[in-house]
């Protein structure tokens, strides 16, 4: 008996462990896409068939759609490590700066949000 309850308290923390990268990744915003496709825009080569061909043969079938999603995963990872480090500036600068006010009048929130759009 007490050996089952060991195995499915262990069997339920591995199935909480594998979800919970997946939901922690985040999810690309729409600037995020934008982004990542003029990215891919410019490594396809407009006009350049030799570079339009390599593009192809590296991202295999629809390659514009597969460039896009991987790069703005790419770009919400890279924000997403980027929030920290905003937040605490942010806190920093109200409680040193006496225009914070006057720059963020709707205060640290406000300069988060300001200092997160690209």
């Amino acid at each position: 008996m007490r050996k089952k309850a060991v195995l499915s308290v262990l069997g339920l923390a591995v199935a909480v462990a594998m979800t919970l990268p997946a939901s922690a990744v985040a999810k690309p915003t729409m600037f995020d896409r934008f982004e990542a496709r003029q990215t891919c825009i410019s490594e396809m080569g407009v006009g350049d068939p030799i570079k339009r061909q390599t593009f192809r043969l590296l991202w295999g079938r629809k390659p514009l759609r597969k460039c896009v999603r991987f790069y703005a995963r790419q770009v919400a990872a890279e924000r997403r490590f980027e929030v920290p480090l905003i937040k605490a500036e942010c806190r920093l600068a109200a409680r040193t700066e006496p225009e914070f006010r006057l720059d963020y009048p709707g205060g640290v929130r406000m300069c988060i949000r300001m200092e997160m759009m690209p």
